[in-house]
């Protein structure tokens, strides 16, 4: 889940494990929100030693994503009743590891009301084998897009403990 409201953002989801956790930035705070542990830190650059929001925050992620020689442009379409600009990337680099030569392939589609990314999907190929694989392929997608959010889905939990970062 992804919601927007003013400069308040959240995005929760599903670590490997199964837990869910949200990130919250509101107020110019980030928060690391963790529900089943009734517990939330603030997260601060000088704590963590990086700034989390550029990592977590779809709309980071495209800014980054449209400033990485390339990628491109190719088209500008409607989808699922949504305009969208599609962007590609491709690139190979030598790992000098047994993989090998790593090859990418990506394919980017930004709203262009919201600029979130809507669908990414990327393939990596190598030449070598890591571990009895030569591929990987992600796809991630952002549906049931709704213009006007729960404002309290930006509220601190009043009934969660408070962690110091570092936890």
């Amino acid at each position: 889940n992804v919601a927007r409201s003013g400069d308040d953002r959240l995005m929760e989801f599903t670590l490997p494990t199964n837990e869910k956790v949200a990130f919250l930035d509101k107020g110019g705070k980030n928060y690391l929100i963790l529900p089943a542990r009734k517990q939330y830190a603030e997260l601060t650059k000088e704590a963590l030693g990086f700034e989390v929001r550029r990592l977590l925050m779809p709309e980071q992620i495209v800014a980054q994503a449209k400033g990485l020689s390339g990628m491109n442009l190719v088209g500008e379409e409607t989808q699922n009743g949504r305009q969208v600009m599609k962007y590609a990337y491709q690139s190979a680099a030598n790992t000098n590891t047994q993989a090998g030569t790593v090859s990418t392939e990506s394919q980017l589609i930004i709203d262009k009301e919201t600029g979130l990314p809507l669908r990414t999907e990327t393939v990596s190929q190598s030449q070598g084998n890591v571990q009895g694989m030569n591929s990987v392929r992600v796809v991630t997608e952002m549906t049931d897009i709704k213009s006007t959010p729960d404002p309290a889905l930006f509220a601190l939990p009043t009934d969660y403990q408070q962690i110091d970062p570092e936890t």
